[in-house]
């Protein structure tokens, strides 16, 4: 519906592919091997990815009902995937679970707005009526929560995208040399 989650937010069982992670992460957390969760949402960062052919095709999504995206830049995954290394060669700990996100959760429909017109992407007669949930091919639109990072910021990493206007800048900009 919106709202704030975190590492300990309770997780979805309805979901048969969310109940096989959910599993995974419990035989990975339950070893005998010194293990932590990151839960990467909305990994970005190259010069292509279906967000941005979707929006060259132009679909974007409506602004109601507001449906809220989170996503990390691939950078930053690795960057922070390093940072937690370094952390516990260094003997100091870390959580046994972590949401990889960047800060700004953002409505889905202002990242599509923001991306087209970055692109070059005129929004007049865009199909703007896209139905989320036909694209996941489920019928129900995807996830709709903002995830809070806190916790990742809490270790010590900086982010190096902290926004998606950061991070597919410099994608576009990749996109742009190629």
């Amino acid at each position: 519906e919106g709202g704030w989650v975190n590492e300990d937010s309770c997780l979805s069982e309805d979901d048969p592919r969310a109940t096989a992670m959910i599993q995974a992460e419990q035989l990975m957390l339950q070893s005998m091997q010194h293990a932590s969760v990151i839960r990467f949402a909305g990994i970005y960062g190259g010069a292509g990815g279906r967000l941005l052919d979707r929006i060259r095709r132009g679909e974007l999504n409506p602004e109601k009902p507001v449906r809220y995206s989170n996503r990390i830049h691939r950078e930053d995954c690795a960057g922070f995937l390093y940072h937690l290394i370094e952390r516990v060669e260094s003997g100091r700990s870390i959580e046994p679970v972590y949401n990889g996100v960047d800060a700004q959760p953002a409505p889905q429909w202002e990242v599509d707005r923001w991306l087209a017109e970055q692109m070059g992407v005129k929004s007049e007669g865009l199909d703007k009526h896209t139905d989320p949930g036909q694209r996941t091919g489920t019928g129900s639109p995807p996830g709709h929560k903002r995830c809070s990072n806190r916790l990742l910021i809490d270790s010590g990493y900086k982010l190096k995208y902290a926004d998606y206007r950061a991070g597919y800048a410099a994608a576009l900009t990749v996109k742009a040399r190629e």
